[in-house]
């Protein structure tokens, strides 16, 4: 047996997404990312974004109790005070580090990267790159990857679990992300 699907109208689908675009509004208005407009745009930052309408006015009998109920809220919101101070946009960086002196052969080695942030920002994010051959990563583990205490700069260590096949050379750098 095969299911049939009962495709709404378009007048149907116009009532869901104006529901929708409403309730969105209305929430993204109380978490302060946007004022809603009277003429349906949004503004965040200082750009504004027309909304797009169907042809026409909507018709109050077309509208259900809920979508009333939603155009009502995002009045109120629309008419309560709203903070008027600019907010900047943040923008995050990324610092890559300095590569950490050779790894060596002998088993228990350990090699430290450090990417630090300069105190300029918050800590987002810690990671790592490494530059060795397959033959210089045999037996090594990255053993640590993370913000130091402070959370001012990233460390990654790798260390050598083995000396069988081992080859000295490997590098590891750590990188990290932070917003400014």
């Amino acid at each position: 047996m095969s299911e049939q699907h009962v495709l709404p109208t378009a007048t149907e689908r116009r009532l869901v997404m104006r529901a929708l675009e409403a309730s969105g509004l209305v929430l993204l208005s109380a978490i302060g990312f946007a004022d809603a407009g009277a003429n349906g745009s949004s503004t965040r930052g200082g750009h504004h974004n027309k909304t797009r309408r169907g042809k026409g006015k909507r018709q109050s009998a077309e509208a259900s109790p809920q979508d009333q109920r939603v155009q009502s809220d995002a009045t109120a919101t629309r008419d309560s005070p709203v903070q008027t101070e600019q907010r900047r946009r943040a923008t995050t960086e990324k610092v890559i580090g300095d590569s950490s002196p050779p790894l060596q052969a002998a088993a228990g080695s350990f090699a430290q990267g450090n990417a630090a942030c300069g105190g300029n920002g918050e800590l987002l994010s810690c990671g790592y790159e490494t530059s060795a051959t397959n033959d210089q990563l045999l037996n090594v583990f990255v053993t640590s990857v993370g913000p130091n205490p402070e959370r001012s700069e990233c460390e990654a260590i790798m260390r050598r679990t083995a000396t069988t096949g081992s080859v000295a050379g490997a590098k590891i750098r750590a990188v990290a992300i932070y917003q400014v």
